[in-house]
């Protein structure tokens, strides 16, 4: 027997009974590897280099696996300790985010990686998940993004027309913190979206219990989607010359800012703000290429304003500004002043006419 290394895996172990050869059977199903990536890897790596007609010589080849089963019960904090301790001290070589732990817990994560996928894009959840996504074939990702084509007429700046022929699916894929970032931007503080990222995954953080584990009370993923592609066109285009000048104009605050507009035009008669205006709204901007691109280079001159104040006022660069909260009577003020100007992008920001509150 050839061993390599050793493999600590999490799954739902079952046993059972082989009566006709007098032996116990143990199923793993759906395991993930929580410690042995490296030994994994490099057996493939190995075994890709020996042609097919010769691998018979790993038939006999074995790696030791070490099974812990640990009963499962959601109220059981004692086990649930125990499980995390496990994947953490036997990882002594690579540190194990807090992430890892929320994404595997929490079934509205692949929910939501579902819902990407259901609208022809990738989604990345778990660490392991890039290495997936790079790692499909080009029929693979043909089949998997054939439901992109509306996001492609809406953004065709930011997803070529083809991206099988050209090789360009970077722009349909998504990383799952990015995508929680835009998310926050669009309904709390830009500088909170940037500066409080590692706590978005965290557990035990206001953030994640009071947004994060909230998303779809307050957002469709439909509209979800629709912000992230604007995030990334924002992120693409964020630099700009005003007067032989290269300014940057941070995405998050694109998101925050168009997000502070709709959500204060989303209130009903009763004065209570409901999700459902809130996507009415989105839909409304993004009825077409030609309705977000006014959108968005209207809040961009909002932003443009909002730095010039806020900077001047409190004598700020840029990179500082970014990290502070939002200077609400800077951003007022920049907001009346662009109120005044505001035209054909107006009509795009506000409940349609013929829309039921």
């Amino acid at each position: 027997m050839l061993r390599f290394g050793k493999l600590l895996v999490n799954c739902s172990a079952r046993i059972s009974t082989d009566t006709d050869n007098n032996k116990k059977i143990l199923s793993l199903p759906q395991p993930k590897i929580v410690n042995g990536c490296q030994t994994v890897n490099s057996i493939k790596s190995a075994v890709s280099e020996v042609p097919a007609s010769q691998r018979s010589v790993f038939d006999r080849s074995y790696v030791l696996l070490k099974v812990l089963v640990i009963p499962q019960s959601s109220d059981n904090e004692e086990n649930d300790i125990f499980y995390r301790n496990v994947v953490k001290y036997t990882n002594r070589q690579t540190a194990v985010p807090d992430k890892a732990f929320t994404v595997s817990q929490f079934d509205s994560f692949r929910k939501l990686q579902e819902g990407f996928k259901k609208r022809g894009l990738f989604l990345c959840v778990k660490m392991s998940d890039k290495e997936k996504f790079r790692s499909m074939g080009r029929e693979d990702k043909l089949n998997y993004f054939h439901n992109f084509e509306e996001y492609r007429k809406l953004f065709p700046e930011t997803i070529s027309e083809n991206p099988c022929a050209q090789h360009d699916f970077a722009a349909l894929r998504f990383d799952l913190e990015k995508v929680l970032q835009v998310f926050i931007a669009f309904f709390n503080d830009p500088a909170v979206a940037i500066q409080e990222k590692s706590h978005l995954l965290k557990q035990k953080t206001d953030l994640f219990k009071d947004y994060v584990v909230k998303l779809q009370d307050h957002i469709s993923y439909d509209d979800l989607i629709l912000l992230t592609l604007l995030f990334n066109y924002a992120d693409k285009n964020k630099k700009i010359i005003i007067h032989d000048q290269s300014v940057l104009i941070s995405p998050f605050y694109i998101i925050s800012f168009l997000g502070r507009i709709i959500r204060k035009n989303a209130y009903d008669e009763d004065f209570q703000q409901k999700t459902e205006n809130i996507s009415k709204i989105l839909t409304n901007c993004f009825r077409s290429t030609e309705s977000w691109m006014e959108v968005y280079k209207g809040i961009r001159t909002l932003c443009q304003s909002y730095m010039n104040i806020c900077c001047q006022h409190n004598r700020w660069d840029y990179n500082t500004m970014i990290k502070h909260p939002l200077e609400k009577n800077d951003y007022q003020l920049a907001y009346d002043n662009w109120s005044i100007t505001v035209t054909s992008e107006e009509k795009y920001l506000k409940l349609p006419e013929n829309s039921t509150v």
